[in-house]
């Protein structure tokens, strides 16, 4: 028996997600609420294995309910489900599992609850394998495996791909726990490093280095002497 809460301020976007969430799972137990801080009082009072979250709601917005989540011992995973694209990065950020469009589509649903059973708990959801970003006027979703490397520069935090790079909105802190669990370090004050695609390591002088990915270009990522030990000693090196 699935548990799932469903929040959105309207009723007609409730039933028409309750019945596709029914074709997906029939055996469900479905609590509807209008408000974020309804769904927050909800969960405190019994336990929930999944909740479907708007943006856009009178009173506490979507993000803002993901935030106070966090303070919610045994919070489910979150779905956000809007009809707006621009705020995916915002959700991935706050530990949202998925980022639904509406319609909610019936495979789509289903692929993401069978991704969040396989974690095997509700409470430790398996890390979203996209990332929001910003590739000349348009927000598009990337892979996080094809990210080589992350940099910041003054303000702007770049996302280095094979080939492009893409603007990411958020800080290189934020960036930097969304992105640890992919196998991604900190070699730098500036910069993150995924690990998988470095292919060189070019020693420097007084205790610094770079090291080279495998992007088109063969990019070099300095290397602080305070992270050398550490990126070395995760590379066998």
């Amino acid at each position: 028996m699935l548990r799932a809460l469903i929040c959105d301020d309207e009723a007609l976007v409730r039933a028409e997600l309750a019945f596709v969430l029914r074709d997906v799972v029939p055996e469900c137990d479905i609590v509807e609420v209008e408000t974020a801080a309804a769904a927050l009082s909800a969960l405190r009072e019994r336990p929930f294995d999944v909740l479907f979250l708007d943006i856009h709601m009178p009173g506490l917005s979507g993000i803002e309910a993901l935030r106070r989540l966090e303070s919610i011992a045994d919070a489910p995973p979150v779905i956000i489900v809007s009809a707006h694209e621009d705020y995916a990065l915002a959700a991935f950020e706050h530990a949202a599992v998925d980022y639904l469009l509406k319609p909610v589509n019936g495979a789509r649903l289903a692929k993401t609850l069978e991704r969040i059973k396989r974690t095997g708990s509700p409470q430790a959801p398996s890390p979203p394998s996209r990332i929001a970003v910003e590739l000349g006027a348009s927000t598009k979703m990337v892979s996080i495996d094809d990210v080589r490397f992350v940099e910041a520069s003054g303000h702007r935090i770049e996302i280095h791909l094979y080939d492009e790079i893409a603007r990411y909105r958020g800080s290189l802190a934020s960036c930097e726990r969304l992105l640890e669990a992919h196998g991604f370090m900190r070699v730098h004050r500036a910069y993150l490093v995924n690990v998988r695609h470095i292919v060189e390591i070019c020693p420097s002088f007084a205790g610094t280095s770079s090291v080279r990915v495998d992007d088109r270009a063969r990019s070099t990522v300095p290397v602080s002497r305070n992270h050398a030990r550490k990126l070395r000693s995760s590379l066998g090196a």
